[in-house]
């Protein structure tokens, strides 16, 4: 599992997972299952929304594996600090 976020902010999930899907090295249609079953992406309410959905199931970790650039990183964690850990707070 882990957490994407796909270029700009997509506006909702399926567009987030049409970025991601497109990216994979194993075929859209089976890259697009497994995302939607184990990776968290797309604007803030819909990651917020997943990873209540893995806490509720009993998860106790989450590995931030980056499908961005290397140079994007960094924006990427900003975004989750600001956008998603302060609904945990």
């Amino acid at each position: 599992m882990g957490v994407r976020q796909t270029g700009a902010s997509p506006k909702d999930y399926e567009t987030a997972l049409d970025r991601a899907a497109k990216k994979a090295r194993y075929g859209y249609e089976h890259a697009r299952e497994r995302i939607a079953r184990y990776d968290i992406l797309g604007n803030p309410e819909d990651c917020i929304k997943r990873l209540d959905d893995f806490i509720a199931s009993g998860v106790n970790y989450i590995v931030c594996q980056w499908s961005c650039e290397p140079q994007e990183t960094l924006d990427h964690i900003e975004w989750i600090a600001k956008e998603i850990i302060p609904h945990y707070k």
